[in-house]
């Protein structure tokens, strides 16, 4: 049975159980199981996002599936129809701590380490049936990386579980200077230690504390390191040398205990070099398009403008998916689905169908270089019609010279994008703030109109940033 269930309090994430009221009703989250939807999941969701909702579906930062413009008449529908698909939780407490982010192409990238989804699916029955780690803070978050094309490194996470050979994974925790790596062991051995990481954080944090593991002291990360040890086995120092070093940029790296480099847990090969990219938090564009490995395709990668998803898009795009003979789809942390094919014939009829309906398939379209909130009047917090702005900066992008990413935000809380971004326009009132190089939350240079966007270029040429009165 569901129970009935209040909107949620600013500062944390909608849930299924738990919405979030907003402009355009009650937001409702949707979180996926092992980073995997079945074609007839998200059948059931387009239908229901259209009958229950206003048919908005958004996709979320932690790879998840916002369904907007809910009623309260409507939610309990809305609920049965996610409880039947098995996606919805025992209780909103353990809701609000499944925050996992897996490998998106698990189970079918050739070059991945390791088939990471049943470490995912054992962790999310541990959280689902562990009232003890309800406790966790609701945005704590886990990344599960199994390596291969689509490397969630730059995924900032508290906890991080990544394949280091075909029989294991190293386990580490979020710090200041990059993740802390504290052992490894079996895909068992894995789950186990993330939970006891968590156990053992919880246990040095009073009840409703919003701590992260970036903030704990050192004292509390030698709990955690005792703890962990208990249960892992140290990583090998042949593994240690095969990982690549980079810096950080205070983002997630990589450390192994006593060192002060950060490094990235994985060998030759088996990942993309472009941490850099990622400094800020986003990579320079999502993988789209057909992915292949050794020349033979394995999946295509399409995104949603700003992640927005109708529910016609959706709908269409199960259903060619499944003329297609593919049962499921992958939800990813960037705002873009991956869809398993293994023909030439396969990728381009569903490319072809996604480009139809609305959904980006093309590497260099412009508006992958762009963050932006759904705005006014779907936010109360907003006045602006951010991604009207936002398709409006997509156009001027080829003159905005040394700008590859930008955050249109309806306010200062930057909900879309909390990591810093070349060029920042932040609502507020009728004009949206100019914030380079720095987040939503950053000090305005200037100011600039809607209706004034294509004088951007010329303001930031001339190293200026609009009106300031």
């Amino acid at each position: 049975m569901i129970a009935a269930a209040k909107p949620m309090v600013r500062g944390a994430c909608p849930g299924a159980l738990r919405p979030m009221e907003s402009g355009d009703g009650l937001i409702v989250r949707v979180r996926p199981r092992a980073g995997t939807l079945s074609i007839a999941a998200a059948m059931a969701l387009a239908n229901a996002a259209a009958r229950l909702g206003n048919g908005h579906i958004d996709l979320t930062r932690r790879a998840n599936l916002q369904i907007r413009g809910v009623t309260a008449s409507a939610l309990f529908g809305l609920q049965a129809v996610i409880d039947d698909l098995g996606l919805l939780d025992a209780s909103a407490e353990a809701e609000a701590v499944r925050n996992i982010i897996v490998s998106p192409l698990a189970g079918i990238d050739p070059g991945e380490v390791l088939d990471v989804r049943p470490i995912a699916r054992a962790l999310e029955g541990q959280i689902e049936d562990d009232p003890a780690l309800w406790r966790l803070p609701p945005k704590f978050g886990f990344a599960i990386d199994g390596g291969g094309a689509l490397s969630l490194a730059a995924e900032r996470a508290d906890i991080r579980i990544e394949a280091i050979a075909r029989d294991s994974a190293a386990i580490g925790i979020d710090q200041p200077g990059g993740t802390l790596w504290l052992g490894q062991g079996t895909r068992d051995v894995a789950t186990r230690a993330a939970c006891r990481v968590a156990m053992a954080f919880l246990e040095t944090q009073p009840a409703g504390s919003r701590v992260r593991l970036r903030d704990i002291s050192a004292s509390v990360v030698a709990q955690i390191q005792a703890a962990v040890s208990q249960v892992t086995d140290p990583i090998p120092t042949s593994s240690r040398g095969a990982w690549r070093s980079h810096a950080s940029h205070g983002r997630p790296g990589s450390m192994t205990p006593g060192q002060s480099g950060v490094e990235t847990c994985v060998g030759p090969d088996l990942r993309r070099d472009d941490g850099d990219k990622r400094a800020s938090g986003l990579d320079e564009k999502p993988r789209i398009g057909e992915l292949r490995h050794g020349g033979q395709i394995f999946a295509v990668g399409i995104a949603a403008p700003f992640g927005r998803v109708e529910a016609n898009m959706l709908r269409g795009l199960a259903s060619a998916v499944a003329a297609q003979g593919v049962s499921e789809l992958r939800v990813s942390p960037w705002r873009a689905l991956y869809l398993p094919v293994s023909r030439e014939e396969q990728s381009t009829a569903l490319l072809r169908a996604a480009g139809e309906l609305g959904f980006m398939t093309e590497a260099d379209d412009p508006v992958l270089r762009i963050e932006g909130c759904p705005g006014a009047p779907a936010c109360n917090s907003a006045n602006l019609d951010t991604r009207g702005a936002a398709l409006a900066i997509s156009r001027l992008l080829p003159r905005l010279d040394g700008v590859r990413r930008v955050h249109v935000s309806g306010c200062a809380k930057g909900c879309a994008c909390s990591e810093a971004a070349d060029l920042v326009l932040v609502g507020g009132g009728e004009r949206f703030g100019i914030v380079r190089n720095g987040r939503a939350d950053g000090f305005p240079e200037g100011f600039i109109a809607p209706h004034e966007l294509e004088r951007l270029p010329a303001l930031m040429r001339a190293g200026g940033g609009g009106r300031r009165e």
